[in-house]
């Protein structure tokens, strides 16, 4: 995931390209924003390269674009990309980079500043129109004289062809941002590459984006993959249903694949699956694992590691000083571990110590963080709480993942009664997620319907119920104390 801007804060001033800074006053921002944006393209491309900001005024200090919904980047970034591909050459593979950044706070809703990186490219290149610009030195953009268009075109025919050459070598490197995978072993290629794509496209979901391509080996080297048209449709088909089986839901347009010919093997394509940018979510696979992209490779990302980022996507510091009713308090001592807590609850719930505790725990995990969800999201005390009493479990992957899964999906009742066989352990559940509603020393209505809604559901006694809420209001005295 892209680093976020904050608001008012100065870019830094590359030795390496040309800078261009560009404020943008309205929220239909997305055409005139488009018409600037290709000039500067194409003028990068025939110069030596550089980055454009948008939203960022000219004295280099971030202000953010308003940005109205996904839809909205997904929408400017493909009529970036159709417009460039009207380039006459077309423009290579990874020379032209777009990146939403979010900026920091949030203020009158989502912000951020859209960065445009160009590469110098292999030749002259003309838009559409047949024109071609450059970009003086102070940054303003002028048509290339036409005279010094035809000496370049001498040198540099110019063609429209979008294929690869088998045994040529891409002129860019793998990086976290492109991935190659030759396949030449595999009898299975659609198989292969359905297995390979998921944690791949994962994993660029959760970072800067960036692009798969079968067929190209580690160095570089093309060699492309034989598709017929059914095989090329089998395959789209099996990516379409991994890009569905995320959650959150992934939006339109975030994912595409491309079959790109190879000239000098019959019927052989580079397969590009192409996977934009995302700032806004964390994504999980349907095994209810996250992947991140750290150098060339992925990474699972690990609870507190999904926990941090949750504080991040919500605005929250990482690791915030706050006093909570844990159970430190609860229970007035150094330790603020799970097991002490249910051990003193038992105590007064008169539940037997048994072997598979760690189920009731996972249950009393669900109910904290279903608690939490009631009022549309985990608060940052919430997750902090829910985070230090799982860091004190010896909880295996899979309970892990349930929990991870829970922390993006809120977990139903029933969920958590299949964890909590009976009575006395479904009280225990509901006595910890009362005082999760509690950690951000705020009870709210949601929370109280919630509350009841469990209480009802695992047939909680009134007189229980009484006596869950004088436990928890003893714990926040004890907080305060």
């Amino acid at each position: 995931m892209s680093k976020k801007y904050t608001l008012g804060q100065t870019i830094e001033f590359s030795k390496e390209y040309k800078q261009i800074f560009a404020n943008v006053k309205t929220a239909q921002w997305v055409k005139s924003v488009r018409q600037v944006a290709i000039k500067y393209i194409n003028a990068f491309l025939n110069g030596e390269g550089g980055i454009i900001y948008f939203g960022v005024d000219a004295a280099g200090k971030v202000v953010g674009i308003p940005i109205a919904d996904k839809n909205q980047q997904t929408q400017f970034i493909e009529n970036i990309q159709t417009e460039t591909k009207k380039f006459r050459p077309s423009v290579e593979k990874g020379t032209c980079h777009i990146n939403f950044v979010s900026v920091q706070p949030r203020q009158g809703g989502e912000h951020a500043v859209i960065k445009i990186q160009v590469s110098k490219g292999q030749s002259l290149h003309l838009t559409d129109s047949g024109t071609a610009y450059q970009c003086e030195k102070n940054g303003k953009i002028v048509i290339f004289p036409a005279d010094a268009i035809h000496e370049k075109l001498k040198s540099h025919p110019v063609t429209q062809e979008n294929f690869y050459t088998l045994f040529d070598k891409v002129k860019f490197d793998e990086d976290h941002e492109n991935e190659f995978k030759a396949l030449q072993s595999s009898n299975d290629p659609i198989n292969a590459i359905t297995l390979y794509s998921e944690k791949y496209i994962n994993a660029f979901l959760n970072g800067n984006g960036g692009t798969i391509y079968f067929g190209i080996e580690d160095d570089g080297t093309i060699l492309g993959v034989p598709f017929n048209r059914g095989e090329r449709d089998s395959l789209r088909i099996n990516i379409s249903k991994i890009i569905h089986s995320f959650y959150p839901t992934v939006e339109p347009g975030i994912c595409k694949v491309d079959f790109v010919e190879v000239q000098g093997r019959e019927s052989a394509y580079v397969v590009e699956i192409h996977v934009i940018e995302n700032s806004q979510n964390l994504y999980m696979t349907k095994s209810q694992k996250a992947w991140m992209r750290r150098n060339a490779s992925n990474h699972p990302i690990s609870l507190k590691m999904t926990i941090d980022w949750l504080n991040r996507l919500r605005g929250y510091p990482a690791q915030a000083d706050s006093q909570l009713p844990s159970v430190e308090y609860i229970l007035q001592s150094d330790t603020s571990s799970l097991s002490n807590l249910l051990v003193e609850l038992r105590k007064g719930i008169k539940i037997q110590k048994e072997e598979n505790d760690a189920d009731f725990n996972l249950g009393v995990f669900l109910a904290m963080i279903y608690m939490s969800w009631q009022d549309k999201s985990l608060a940052e005390q919430e997750l902090q709480l829910i985070q230090t009493e799982i860091d004190n479990q010896n909880l295996n992957e899979e309970e892990l993942n349930t929990i991870r899964a829970a922390m993006f999906k809120p977990p139903t009742i029933q969920e958590m009664a299949m964890q909590l066989p009976t009575h006395e352990s479904r009280k225990l559940a509901v006595t910890a997620a009362y005082l999760v509603t509690l950690a951000d020393n705020a009870l709210t209505i949601e929370e109280l319907h919630a509350f009841d809604n469990m209480c009802r559901y695992f047939n909680i006694s009134l007189e229980e119920q009484e006596s869950i809420h004088l436990f928890g209001n003893e714990c926040v005295r004890l907080s305060r104390d």
